[in-house]
């Protein structure tokens, strides 16, 4: 539950006003009762009296102190529930980024996947096609030599190029680790 200072320093304050008034209207009817009294029991009277009024007066200023404390401690309660919700907002935030991060790098891992499988049957191919080649050579047929020639050298060169995508595709990896996890170098972590 919340309380508003100014409606709190309201309350104390028409409690004093309602302390006063009672003051007041027990000092007029003092006055009034004195009046009748012979004059050797009015001094008792005033001070019984005045006794009581000190004590309720310092009553209601240890009231007035308590609620001041408690508005300051509600001020401050309220400020770190404040600070607590900014820090949550940030949290929420950074887990955000970090899940674009993480679709980011398994899609590049999955890059890396295909293309690595790509060069494991262009290199069995091409191991097929050198198999094939030196069973031709052997027979010595310039026609097939020349076919299964061509097609090594562009196997080895379709390899080539998948080499360099793997490697490309490595380094972006690599990248994307180094950016999304700060304690990961080279590789390995820190």
């Amino acid at each position: 539950m919340s309380f508003d200072p100014t409606l709190i320093t309201l309350v104390a304050i028409l409690g004093v006003m309602v302390l006063a008034i009672f003051a007041m209207f027990t000092w007029g009817h003092y006055h009034l009762r004195a009046s009748r009294l012979p004059e050797a029991t009015r001094h008792d009277d005033i001070r019984e009296r005045l006794a009581i009024a000190t004590d309720e007066f310092a009553r209601k200023q240890t009231e007035l102190r308590e609620l001041d404390q408690k508005i300051h401690e509600r001020d401050r309660f309220a400020a770190e529930a404040e600070s607590h919700q900014r820090r949550l907002e940030e949290i929420k935030l950074e887990l955000e980024n970090l899940s674009d991060s993480r679709d980011e790098i398994a899609k590049v891992k999955n890059d890396a996947a295909e293309v690595a499988a790509q060069k494991a049957e262009l290199q069995r191919e091409l191991d097929e096609l050198l198999k094939k080649l030196a069973d031709v050579r052997a027979q010595l047929d310039p026609e097939r030599i020349a076919e299964l020639q061509r097609r090594k050298d562009e196997a080895e060169h379709e390899l080539n190029r998948i080499n360099r995508e793997l490697e490309t595709v490595k380094t972006e990896w690599e990248a994307a680790l180094r950016v999304n996890r700060p304690g990961f170098a080279g590789g390995c972590f820190v």
